[in-house]
Formats: structure tokens, sequence, C-alpha cells
């Protein structure tokens, strides 16, 4: 999304609405407007911290725009960034943390349908408290998005355009039936929804800025 858009839709969101606002992609640096989102991303959205997720390997060029972030997640890929994750880790960037991901190893298989025979799918699941934003729209799980490409689920099922009606919206939509294919494997016993309800305070906003 543009800055412009971006300045747009933060009309809709409140202040502190979400505790946590984390950049992710594909590979957010490729952004155009990269370095200047980062700079009115307080102004814009204000939260209480704020994460990136990189690959970092154009992290560099963008140092004096970096101080808003309280955790820059850097993944390292073995055999592909490892140069450019050693020169960012010996940086010593506030807030780093590495983190190695083997292609094939510990992955989880997001074919896996997780839920075919239990109920209060949606309600019991942790991962719910994540709202994700993509290209102007906000999903009410951070999974369904990914689900939705891979399934080839309509977008206009799972997610609402954010405007001025997109909380009562998003009220509306009924993931059950597609928690039913997910891969989290959600334990639906009362003290997992219990869980839930108590973490309802803590959602996180992920906008992927996509050019």
């Amino acid at each position: 999304m543009p800055l412009k858009e971006l300045e747009r839709i933060s009309k809709f969101l409140r202040p502190f609405e979400f505790d946590i606002i984390k950049v992710s992609g594909g590979e957010p640096t490729i952004h155009p407007q990269f370095g200047e989102i980062c700079d009115k991303l307080k102004e814009l959205f204000p939260a209480h911290a704020y994460q990136l997720a990189t690959n970092g390997c154009l992290l560099e060029k963008f140092l004096d725009h970096l101080e808003v972030f309280g955790q820059i997640e850097l993944s390292r890929y073995p055999g592909r960034n490892d140069s450019t994750f050693s020169h960012l880790t010996e940086l010593k960037l506030p807030g780093l943390q590495s983190y190695t991901k083997e292609d094939c190893y510990e992955m989880e298989d997001v074919n896996k349908e997780s839920n075919l025979n239990k109920t209060s799918i949606y309600k019991s699941c942790k991962w719910t408290y994540i709202k994700k934003i993509v290209q102007s729209r906000i999903y009410p799980c951070c999974i369904i998005f990914g689900q939705s490409i891979r399934q080839n689920i309509d977008r206009n099922e799972v997610s609402v355009p954010i405007d001025e009606n997109w909380r009562e919206n998003l009220t509306k939509i009924n993931l059950e039936p597609y928690c039913k294919y997910c891969f989290v494997n959600v334990d639906t016993r009362s003290r997992f929804r219990l869980a839930h309800k108590l973490c309802q305070n803590v959602r996180s906003l992920f906008p992927l800025l996509n050019p």
C-alpha cells in the first residue's frame, strides 16, 4: 500500500486500538516508500510497540529510519542471505532478534485439516487476537489471509474494507467453517476459551507493506 493509502485508512483506526503494530511482507524494505512510512508510523498508527519482520537484504539502507521499531525480526535463510545476516548481527541494532529458517525443517503442514470434528474453534484459537491488514482490507485473524490464497477463498467472505463501518462489519464474518480446515490445531477445551478472552486486550495489527 502506498503511503497515501495508509494515511487514508489511519483515519478509521483509533489511537492505541492495537497494542502492537508489526510491519511485515513479503519483504517490507522493498516498498518504494519504506523509509517515509517508518518515519510516520507513530503519527499514523499510535500504538504501544512496533515490530519489523525482514530478511535484512536492504535493511542497512534504512538505518536512520528504524528508531520506531522496538523489535526487528531478522530471518536467516541458510545459503541465501548468510553474509547479510552476519553483517547485520555484527551491527548490534537495538531490538534485533534473529531467526534461522530451514527449508522443509520444522515447518507447519499448511494443508492439514486439523479441526474437522471440533466446535467453537474461532473462539478458542489464540491467533484470533491478531488482525491482519492487506491491501486496505482487515482480516479477523492473522491465519485466514494465507489460507484464503491456498484454498481459493473469496477475500470478501473473510475480510472487510477499512472504512467507518469496519468494526461492525468484521463482527459479521463467520470464520468457523474455515477454521475447520485450518492447519492450526486448536484445543477447544473451556480453559483455552478462557485464555482467549483474557488476551483480547493484546490485539495486534499486521499491515503488509506491499508496493
